[in-house]
C-alpha cells in the first residue's frame, strides 16, 4: 500500500523493457561472462542469458527502481487500500461453488486422464 501510482507505472514499463534488454542485447552490451551471468551458446551459436536469470535480473533491478521511486514521493499514500481481514472472507454460496467446481474438474481429470 506503499507503492506510488508513479512507481508502479515505472515498474511496469521498466520490468518489461529490462526484460527485453536482457533477453536481446545485454550478451551484445556487456559481453558473455561477467559478474551478473553466464551466457551460454545456443544451437545457432548465439549466446544467450538462461531465462531464469534474466527474470531474476529484471525482477530485481525492477523492485529496486520502484522502491526508489516511491520513497521519494509522499509518505502515506491517500489513494493506498486500508485493508482488513473481512476483505478476504468468503460467503458460504462462493465456497460452496469453489468446492463443486473443484470436484467437477477432479471428476474430469479421472475420467480423461
Amino acid at each position: 500500500k506503499r507503492t506510488t501510482g508513479p512507481a508502479a507505472v515505472a515498474g511496469l514499463l521498466s520490468g518489461f523493457l529490462l526484460s527485453v534488454f536482457f533477453n536481446g542485447s545485454a550478451v551484445s552490451v556487456f559481453g558473455h561472462d561477467t559478474w551478473l551471468y553466464t551466457a551460454f551458446p545456443n544451437s545457432k551459436g548465439v549466446y544467450e542469458i538462461p531465462f531464469l536469470i534474466n527474470m531474476g535480473l529484471s525482477f530485481g533491478l525492477t523492485v529496486l527502481l520502484m522502491v526508489g521511486i516511491s520513497l521519494a514521493g509522499p509518505k502515506l499514500n491517500p489513494k493506498g487500500l486500508e485493508l482488513d481481514k473481512g476483505m478476504f472472507r468468503l460467503k458460504p454460496a462462493t465456497l460452496t461453488g469453489i468446492v463443486i467446481l473443484v470436484l467437477t474438474l477432479m471428476a474430469m481429470y479421472a475420467k480423461f486422464w
